[in-house]
């Protein structure tokens, strides 16, 4: 298994058998990679991680267990904090790769 930096194309790779260990080695190796050599991005990546877990459960709770169509002040929360989750896992951008693919 093999990926690769975005940012600068260093290649990590792992030869273990097991997809799901192989996985965790290589993120592993990234996630120190861009500690090292990318911390900008890094700092990105930890306040996008804290805002998922926030907004996450933020959304979750509201999404599950909430009744709030009588409010719009929470109803334009929500809606906003569903886009700002959507472009930070980056949906958007990974259903354009897919269609890119499939026409090439």
């Amino acid at each position: 298994m093999t990926i690769s930096c975005n940012l600068c194309n260093q290649s990590f790779s792992s030869v273990i058998i097991h997809n799901d260990v192989a996985l965790n080695e290589i993120s592993v190796e990234l996630t120190q990679h861009l500690k090292d050599r990318h911390q900008s991005e890094a700092k990105l990546l930890i306040k996008d991680h804290l805002m998922l877990m926030q907004g996450g459960l933020w959304y979750l709770l509201f999404s599950r267990y909430g009744k709030w169509e009588e409010e719009p002040f929470i109803k334009n929360e929500f809606d906003k904090l569903s886009v700002k989750l959507v472009e930070i896992l980056g949906i958007a951008q990974m259903g354009e790769t897919n269609a890119k693919a499939q026409v090439s």
